[in-house]
């Protein structure tokens, strides 16, 4: 069984009367054929000051794209975590080079990941410096390739619960 995958982009910016366009809805900026062995859509509310997992590895362990989207209003905090996988062949996490890597989600509009491949490098702060105002995890010749295994995110209302919608497609 095979998927296809149209994406499509577009935002408007009203500045004075005057707007312009960056993309357009009328056709797709990508389109994929996708093996179309999963696709995970769920929904998640999460209480105030909680932090849970939004999708793991072993939900569906590829993914083409996974978006997240919050539907009504609030702002989380997010982060992907990612490692190296245990060989060429064994795609599955090493635990070696957990890493986590933090952004904030918010109701404006959605968050999206593209790729599950991901670079890290073993020594953390090299991981996480930087080298003449670049990242080295960029730079750094011993950096090596990995992937996204897992997303989580934190409610930090103390008041109000937060509703993400989760994609995640190949």
């Amino acid at each position: 069984m095979t998927a296809r995958l149209d994406a499509y982009f577009a935002a408007f910016h009203t500045l004075d009367g005057k707007t312009e366009r960056l993309g357009k809805l009328s056709e797709p900026v990508a389109s994929l054929t996708l093996p179309g062995t999963g696709r995970l859509l769920r929904t998640v509310t999460i209480a105030p000051e909680d932090t849970v997992l939004l999708w793991d590895y072993l939900d569906q362990r590829d993914f083409e794209l996974l978006a997240l989207r919050i539907p009504g209003d609030g702002y989380l905090h997010c982060a992907y975590k990612v490692d190296t996988p245990t060989s060429a062949s064994d795609l599955t996490p090493s635990g070696n080079d957990v890493r986590w890597r933090e952004f904030d989600l918010s109701c404006k509009t959605p968050w999206l990941m593209n790729t599950d491949e991901a670079r890290i490098h073993a020594t953390l702060a090299t991981d996480a410096g930087e080298s003449a105002g670049l990242p080295t995890v960029l730079t750094d010749g011993a950096s090596e390739d990995a992937k996204v295994y897992g997303v989580a995110a934190n409610n930090p209302s103390t008041t109000e619960s937060v509703t993400v919608e989760v994609w995640v497609l190949n």
